[in-house]
């Protein structure tokens, strides 16, 4: 979904802004640990808002939701 990528890009924005990883580089923190941490929180974030709306559109009887498969 376009909006959580938006919304996860300005997490990633503001904690560059704050200087966040540069400080945890100096602590020690390896780049490919900082970028699978944020990927494995943004996938996780994602999967919730989807399995939400999924839910919602069902709860709500949306034709959408109802005339298509789960896994589409």
């Amino acid at each position: 979904m376009v909006f959580n990528f938006v919304i996860q890009l300005t997490f990633i924005v503001a904690e560059k802004e704050k200087k966040l990883r540069a400080a945890m580089a100096q602590m020690g923190l390896r780049r490919t640990a900082y970028w699978v941490s944020w990927f494995f929180t943004c996938e996780v974030v994602n999967l919730i808002v989807c399995l939400t709306l999924c839910a919602f559109g069902n709860i709500i009887q949306m034709e959408f939701f109802l005339k298509n498969a789960f896994r589409v």
